[in-house]
């Protein structure tokens, strides 16, 4: 599902791009209403309790859907940011520019490992906070938990907005 959810938006994308419209927001709501459809399946459905059934994997299936078009939206649209979805690369660059900033004597090349790890490092800390409030929403209300996406993609789309016009 997500590859295939990633070539059907990527084809989406260059579509948008061929008519001169920037696939972001476009993609952005889509993003969110796959989100808020798993904030009504939840609110319906929920609690899901590694069950095997059909919403179950339903449920699972359009979260997928909604973290491919993050996914390829972010690295075909949003290169020069931080990775959203995934924290393995961006951790590892973080450890490789520290190790840099400690070891290297070059001003100019210590200057960029700062600059980047700041920027990086910014984003580990927002998705470990991200992580841990999904995990605190999910044991205390692991139905409302499935909203709270939904709301951070609302923001978002508002977010890309504001960038669009300044």
């Amino acid at each position: 599902m997500f590859y295939v959810i990633v070539f059907v938006s990527r084809l989406i994308c260059l579509k948008l791009q061929s008519r001169d419209r920037s696939p972001i927001r476009p993609m952005l709501v889509v993003k969110l209403i796959l989100l808020a459809a798993v904030a009504v399946m939840a609110f319906a459905y929920g609690p899901f309790n590694g069950d095997n059934s059909l919403i179950t994997l339903v449920v699972a299936l359009t979260l997928v859907s909604a973290m491919a078009i993050q996914n390829g939206l972010h690295k075909a649209h949003l290169a020069k940011a931080p990775p959203s979805t995934l924290m393995t690369g961006t951790t590892t660059q973080i450890m490789l520019d520290l190790a840099d900033i400690l070891a290297n004597a070059k001003t100019e090349e210590v200057a960029a490992a700062k600059a980047r790890a700041k920027k990086m490092g910014a984003a580990v800390i927002t998705f470990a906070f991200g992580c841990g409030l999904g995990a605190a929403g999910f044991m205390f209300a692991p139905v409302a938990a499935f909203s709270l996406p939904a709301l951070l993609a609302v923001i978002a789309l508002f977010a890309s907005s504001a960038g669009a016009e300044s």
